[in-house]
């Protein structure tokens, strides 16, 4: 059941990082910013062929990809997911150009819009010589600016164990806006396997960004998921709804991040079947380019280094030298038995980069927070664990109101959790 997922995934970022690459090709070479925009998100895929025939009102392409030498390729065969014999991805597509594409009207979803072109595309694979389509249908606008949008429709419809719902996704594309971005929603679809099926209701998606200086993504992101449930012979099991939203915005030479997740009707073992959860949190203040810094060196590792690069080592202590604060706002568990929350707030302090250390970032951080767990639970999880009455009877957890409360602190290398003060330095083997 995973392999199947996984290969749906896989098959569908492939087709949406390459359709805007080739319609904004077709746009006249005015439009190549475009193309090199949608290769640096898929630097592994190779343009194998390419044919493309000028009419006066219309013109028509057809380009060919495949799978290059590289981490995509290495995963893919690794875990099986195909055979020696990778796909090949044949994308046609009819251009009707002009700033008044009047040809376009006689197609569906044809515009008289202003720009440079509109165009729909067609998508299939050849895994082996063997063709199979695509089930959808990419229509596209290529603005005056050169800014793409290219709309993806699909019917409902099956293929062997897997069946969807209607979706419709829009993908943008401006390089020289640096914008991008998927908007839409996705009908829901099950797949069926091994004795098992994986439902998942209707998604939305909401999620056009920026790429902003120092190749950090800003702008707001939304993704929501009805439902998802798995139905097999012991049983069912059903979750959702699902919200995920979160952002980033540039405050002069910082940053800022702020993200939420709440979840209905999940499971919280051992002590519920039906649980929500809720998390809210906020990075404020991370240097901008020592982030920047850091995420260009994360990216550039692959699997085959064994030490961490000293480059990285040295945008982490730049970006900690230059202060944040991370702000847990909400992160609580609804149960049947009450609702267990914690929060936690904590500053790095910032210093010198020339006298930064990584105990002194320790001890000159401060932090507090507080736990709150209804005894009805705690005293299941008792019940559960012989370590859990240990921890209570340590006075790290107290009873309060029903409540079994945890108010905790750091400051000055001193962890002080229900009154009771740790030094830090001695547990670590460090000098303060």
């Amino acid at each position: 059941m995973k392999k199947t997922v996984v290969i749906i995934i896989v098959v569908l970022a492939l087709v949406v990082l390459i359709t805007p690459g080739v319609i904004g090709h077709l746009a006249e070479s005015s439009l190549d910013e475009n193309l090199d925009f949608a290769a640096d998100e898929s630097r592994e895929l190779i343009l194998t062929s390419s044919n493309f025939e000028r009419g006066w009102f219309t013109s028509e392409g057809r380009h060919e990809f495949e799978v290059g030498q590289g981490e995509l390729r290495r995963i893919m065969l690794e875990r099986g997911l195909v055979s020696d014999n990778l796909p090949t991805i044949v994308i046609d597509t009819r251009l009707d150009h002009g700033l008044v594409p009047v040809s376009s009207l006689q197609r569906d979803n044809g515009t008289l819009a202003p720009g440079l072109g509109n165009a729909v595309s067609t998508v299939s694979f050849e895994f082996a010589g063997v063709p199979l389509e695509f089930p959808g249908t990419f229509y596209s606008h290529v603005g005056v600016s050169g800014a793409l949008e290219s709309r993806l429709v699909m019917e409902p419809g099956d293929i062997g164990d897997i069946r969807w719902n209607a979706v419709d996704l829009t993908f943008i594309a401006d390089a020289a806006a640096q914008r991008f971005g998927i908007q839409g929603d996705i009908g829901s679809f099950a797949i069926e396997e091994d004795g098992e099926t994986v439902i998942v209701g209707e998604v939305h998606i909401d999620a056009v960004q920026t790429l902003g200086d120092y190749g950090l993504v800003t702008g707001p992101a939304e993704f929501f998921v009805e439902s998802f449930s798995i139905v097999d012979a012991n049983g069912a099991f059903e979750g959702g709804p699902l919200t995920i939203t979160s952002d980033a915005v540039f405050a002069g030479s910082r940053i800022n991040y702020e993200a939420a997740m709440t979840v209905d009707r999940v499971p919280f073992p051992p002590v519920s079947d039906n649980a929500s959860v809720s998390l809210a949190l906020r990075f404020t203040g991370f240097d901008a380019e020592s982030l920047g810094r850091l995420q260009a060196e994360a990216d550039a590792m692959s699997d085959d280094d064994d030490d961490i690069p000293p480059g990285l080592i040295d945008a982490a202590a730049d970006l900690f030298a230059a202060g944040f604060e991370i702000h847990f706002d909400e992160f609580s568990i609804g149960l049947p038995e009450g609702q267990a929350d914690m929060t936690l707030h904590a500053s790095i302090a910032e210093v010198d980069a020339d006298e930064f250390s990584w105990p002194g970032a320790l001890f000159s951080s401060i932090a507090d927070g507080r736990i709150s767990i209804p005894a009805p639970i705690m005293e299941t999880l008792m019940q559960l664990d012989d370590s859990v009455p240990v921890v209570v009877g340590m006075g790290y957890l107290s009873l309060q109101d029903g409540h079994y409360v945890s108010e905790l602190s750091l400051a000055d290398g001193v962890v002080t959790i229900n009154g009771a003060p740790t030094p830090l330095a001695p547990l670590l083997g460090i000098s303060n």
